[in-house]
């Protein structure tokens, strides 16, 4: 592999850090609740200096592993 294509590659991998903001609005949720899933270690994240960094492909796995199956089984009836 070149210089260039290292060079490449670092640049794509720090493009696909997002900070807590930008993960926040992948989520769907506030910039405090990401907080809160780092701090609770349920939510990988990437320490750069003082900075929290999260990567798509670990919020693509939380929404993964977050998703619940469909209820299955006979609808009920309130009427009745």
């Amino acid at each position: 592999m070149t210089s260039q294509q290292n060079r490449d590659a670092a640049a794509a991998s720090v493009k696909a850090l997002l900070d807590v903001n930008q993960g926040g609005e992948r989520l769907r949720c506030t910039p405090r609740m990401v907080r809160e899933l780092i701090a609770r270690r349920e939510l990988p994240f990437v320490r750069v200096g003082r900075l929290v960094r999260l990567r798509d492909e670990d919020l693509d796995a939380y929404i993964k592993a977050c998703r619940q199956p469909a209820a299955r089984g006979p609808l009920r009836d309130d009427a009745a």
